[in-house]
């Protein structure tokens, strides 16, 4: 006879702030599982996972201040206790103590990738990790960019990187500026030395756009060849999602957008187009 219990996660906030170097505190929020709601026992119905994130948390990387909102999310193995579970004030001391101490030229997903295998190696009862590093925009970098990395005690590596970029410029018939987000996974096992620097494909994307033939209008090819353009180029990008959010004018008073996801080999496609 199957068994049934009583348990859902019911997230209790615990906001904490931190003075800082920087003018803004360090704000953190832990949460913690309570147990409530009827499930299915089932070993992966008995993992538990808890989060904390911080924001305004000042780093000094790649020789610049940057300024990062930090979430952290876990879950325990199947089988373990939920007082093996590491407190707020333990993972938080890991991962900034891991911050700390880093090459200045690792680009951002390699240090979140090293820092979730910190976190997994140091604590033994966890079965994952997924850890989100912002970088909030600088004075030579003035967009958001967003590392997200899981890992699992079973060796599994996902790694995800975005940005966007804002009012670009377009020369195309009835329009003027576009907002572009960008999202892209990466293969499994790539080296250090084959991850992109992503300005390059920020500036390749505004030139793109800016430089596209006047007489193709239809935005769904645009973003469709814009994206084929970066996944060809990158190799070790697994999958790449561009949204083009073309804006308002005179002319077109609306906003629509386009979406396009490609996954290597090329051949392989998802597009949709919207207008709200």
């Amino acid at each position: 006879m199957t068994k049934y219990f009583y348990k859902t996660l019911m997230f209790g906030a615990i906001a904490i702030s931190i003075m800082s170097v920087c003018s803004q505190p360090i704000r953190a929020v832990a949460s913690e599982p309570e147990v409530d709601d009827r499930v299915e026992e089932t070993p992966q119905s008995s993992m538990r996972d808890w989060s904390f994130a911080f924001e305004n948390y000042p780093m000094n990387h790649q020789w610049m201040a940057n300024t990062l909102n930090i979430a952290v999310r876990y879950t325990l193995k199947p089988n373990a206790s939920s007082r093996n579970a590491p407190d707020f004030t333990t993972m938080f001391n890991q991962v900034t103590r891991s911050l700390a101490h880093h090459p200045q030229d690792d680009y951002w997903e390699i240090v979140n990738r090293k820092l979730t295998d910190v976190i997994l190696r140091e604590n033994p009862a966890l079965y994952s990790v997924t850890i989100r590093l912002q970088v909030q925009p600088r004075t030579k970098v003035p967009f958001t960019c967003t590392t997200t990395v899981t890992r699992t005690a079973s060796g599994e590596l996902v790694e995800a990187w975005s940005f966007s970029a804002m009012n670009l410029s377009v020369d195309q018939p009835g329009r003027k500026a576009v907002n572009v987000y960008v999202d892209y996974t990466y293969k499994t096992g790539i080296l250090d030395s084959e991850y992109p620097d992503f300005v390059p494909i920020q500036n390749q994307v505004a030139e793109f756009l800016k430089d596209y033939p006047r007489q193709v209008t239809n935005w769904e090819v645009v973003n469709r060849n814009l994206a084929g353009a970066i996944l060809s180029e990158y190799p070790a990008i697994s999958s790449i999602t561009l949204r083009l959010e073309v804006l308002p004018t005179e002319q077109l008073p609306y906003t629509h957008s386009s979406t396009v996801t490609l996954i290597q080999p090329l051949d392989s496609t998802l597009i949709t187009y919207e207008i709200p």
